[in-house]
């Protein structure tokens, strides 16, 4: 005799916070604002990089690593030398270093110093066909660099003493080239 037992129809519906972080963000926002998840994918053996999509085009990878308390904040930008033309070489790396100079909000000098006095760390780099800017900061201060870096991106400040003087440090580095 084979005795059968009952069944629970009812679904359960399991929570998503991820969606719900998302619904909450996206909610009232124009397309131009919105925020889309657009896969978890592996990083090495134990850890997964979340990608997201802004609706302005600008791409987010986030992974998380909670074995140190510090936040490491990179942007590339799809642009470097191979984008230059004869005669006009040295603007993507000249502009490397004037991303580093003046905002509307800060004064020259001031955003490197603004990280430093929050613990952080910077640097960048320009290759053949990319450009990047990182920051290692202390994790509780991981807002001031995403709000610095919009900041740079949106509100970039070029004035003559600053592009002549950066002008001169790229024609350096580039006569001069650190040998390895």
């Amino acid at each position: 005799m084979t005795q059968s037992l009952p069944t629970n129809t009812k679904k359960t519906t399991r929570r998503d916070p991820r969606a719900e972080m998302l619904g909450a963000l996206n909610e009232g926002q124009s397309a131009n604002a919105r925020i889309v998840h657009e896969g978890t994918f592996p990083l090495g053996t134990t850890m997964t990089v979340q990608k997201y999509r802004l609706g302005n085009g600008l791409t987010v990878l986030l992974s998380v690593d909670t074995s140190a308390p510090v936040a490491s904040y990179h942007t590339w930008f799809s642009v470097g030398s191979r984008h230059e033309k004869v005669g006009k070489t040295g603007l993507a790396h000249l502009f490397e270093h004037l991303m580093f100079n003046e905002t509307e909000k800060h004064p020259a000098g001031s955003f490197d110093r603004t990280l430093e006095e929050a613990g952080a760390e910077s640097n960048a780099a320009t290759w053949v066909d990319w450009t990047f800017y990182h920051e290692s900061i202390p994790k509780d201060r991981l807002g001031l660099v995403v709000q610095l870096e919009a900041e740079r991106m949106s509100q970039l400040v070029l004035r003559e003493p600053q592009v002549t003087s950066e002008k001169e440090v790229v024609a350096n580095e580039r006569r001069y080239p650190r040998r390895r």
